[in-house]
């Protein structure tokens, strides 16, 4: 019910390196506070997202409704160097880049390409005059894993706090713009599974901490939400149920995976409190919801089909159980012969099903199904009876299987 797509920001913006992808046509004239820029015109996006959110006949993914979720990144083309924060503008020697708040050419761009998007993917208006819900975007995630500044989304040497300020003005931004055309979408930050270990950067809580404070005293009125990536630690490994080093139920873990993933979920509502967001939306599930927008877990290393597959059953479980958490996204459809030990596909390189392909497809087809499946892997992780220990999430899967087809 869940997909996540990427969509590289410097990709949007007419410059010579992108003529070589696509025609001088498909950048289209966007005036915004008297400027006119040239962004292009989205429309095999728009189509993706059609497709994803289960419109049309012949429908390549098949017609089940699904939420959408794009992350915004931003990468190196030397014609737009001015989009990356000065502090780290390094020649491209990093993957995805921290976007430029302090000068104003670059924050004016910004500013009119969120609200370019806003206007595509909020529901462009149907014949009736009513918003057509066929091309909204349900999430946005901007940057990825971004308190790891020193690989993911690189910052240079910004200090934490400056690291921080920057990141929210452009959070702060994309909300105003993704808002305007579709109030219902949510807007996330994307942090990754180091809490407190900070190896490349931030550790996850600080980084947290310094975001929802400058929040509050900034834009009070603006619902942040977590794309949190559980990985295990070290990320080859699959047994996540059996680290108790790594992952400790404590505040002060120094990772948090699947198997501690309520010490996220718990913290926030702590935050909440803290900053007069508890049960704000009057549901009492968490305001700030949770999206584990990326994660998996290999054949590759030494790890089983086995393991695997208990992995991304037992991941499954956990998520449908915490009533923080709206997505569990697995990052890999097929192995990458590129990514080395993490062979994190359902299926291998020449579309092979694995064990795992077997799981994900029935977890969710009602109680019994996801029972076949996941009772082989009793052994591997434990649990005696998947029946016992998740009664609860086996009867919300019957409930959506019989009323939903899902």
């Amino acid at each position: 019910q869940n997909t996540l797509e990427n969509m590289l920001l410097n990709e949007l913006i007419l410059t010579d390196r992108n003529l070589r992808r696509y025609s001088r046509e498909s950048y289209v004239p966007y005036t915004y506070k008297g400027k006119t820029y040239y962004f292009l015109d989205m429309i095999a996006y728009l189509n993706k997202v059609y497709q994803l959110s289960g419109w049309g006949e012949d429908n390549m993914y098949g017609k089940i409704p699904r939420n959408v979720t794009y992350n915004l990144l931003l990468s190196y083309d030397p014609e737009l160097a001015y989009l990356i924060h000065p502090a780290a503008r390094d020649g491209g020697r990093h993957m995805y880049y921290t976007l430029n708040m302090q000068e104003t050419r670059a924050r004016e761009t910004f500013e009119a390409l969120f609200c370019y998007l806003g206007d595509k993917f909020g529901g462009e208006l149907a014949p009736g005059g009513g918003p057509d819900k066929k091309y909204r975007v349900s999430n946005w995630v901007i940057g990825n894993e971004v308190n790891c500044c020193q690989v993911w989304n690189y910052s240079g040497e910004l200090s934490l706090s400056d690291c921080v300020k920057n990141y929210a003005e452009a959070f702060q931004l994309l909300y105003q713009g993704v808002k305007r055309g579709y109030s219902n979408t949510k807007v996330f930050i994307s942090l990754d599974h180091d809490w407190n270990a900070g190896e490349n950067g931030h550790g996850g809580k600080e980084f947290l901490d310094e975001f929802a404070r400058y929040m509050y005293q900034t834009a009070p009125g603006m619902n942040w939400n977590v794309d949190y990536h559980p990985y295990s630690q070290p990320l080859p490994r699959n047994d996540f149920w059996n680290d108790y080093s790594n992952t400790t139920d404590s505040i002060s873990t120094a990772f948090i995976s699947m198997r501690n993933l309520n010490v996220l979920t718990n913290y926030l509502g702590e935050l909440e409190k803290k900053y007069g967001m508890y049960n704000k939306d009057g549901t009492g599930r968490g305001y700030i919801r949770v999206m584990l927008g990326e994660q998996g877990f290999t054949t590759g290393g030494g790890e089983s089909q086995q393991r695997q597959a208990a992995a991304i059953g037992y991941g499954f479980y956990l998520a449908m159980e915490n009533k923080r958490v709206d997505s569990y996204i697995i990052r890999s459809y097929n192995d990458d012969p590129a990514e080395g030990i993490m062979q994190m596909g359902l299926m291998d390189r020449y579309d092979k099903k694995k064990e795992s392909y077997n799981v994900y497809w029935n977890i969710d087809r009602g109680k019994q199904n996801s029972l076949n499946a996941m009772n082989p892997y009793r052994g591997i992780t434990g649990v005696g009876s998947w029946e016992s220990r998740f009664s609860g999430v086996l009867q919300e899967i019957q409930y959506r299987y019989d009323n939903y087809g899902w």
